[in-house]
């Protein structure tokens, strides 16, 4: 069973899956959500868009707790979410310190694909959703 819900809610318990007599439970605030649930096929997570904005974040701060504070999302979240895209894409994105995290040589070329990743997706959304808006209130 797939057991999602909402901290800090009237309406605790979101919605229930069953899968082969396994239980998952996630839990998130609402600002986690899009961080928090993931494409679940059979039992493997899918990288998101969401993933490569987190990973973008905490390497251009270099650290997990003040990109949390920025993502608006718990930093027990953001370290989830980093390390679900790391197991995802076998690569070491970050070196984890008690000083921050550093960028790795491995995650500094993958970090240059998602940056781009990004851009494109930013540069779309601003081109054709927003103005496609626009256009839609007058």
């Amino acid at each position: 069973m797939i057991s999602l819900t909402r901290s800090g809610s009237r309406d605790k318990s979101v919605e229930n899956f069953t899968e082969d007599k396994k239980t998952l439970h996630i839990s998130f605030r609402e600002n986690e959500l899009c961080g928090m649930l993931h494409l679940i096929i059979g039992r493997k997570i899918l990288m998101t868009l969401q993933h490569l904005k987190y990973a973008v974040k905490v390497a251009d701060v270099g650290s997990m707790n003040e990109a949390a504070k920025q993502l608006l999302i718990s930093q027990p979240s953001l370290s989830a979410a980093i390390r679900v895209l790391e197991e995802e894409t076998g690569v070491n994105i970050f070196k984890r310190t008690n000083k921050g995290v550093y960028v790795t040589a491995e995650g500094s070329a993958f970090l240059e694909h998602a940056r781009l990743i990004v851009a494109q997706y930013d540069y779309i959304e601003h081109q054709y959703v927003r103005a496609h808006e626009k256009k839609k209130r007058f």
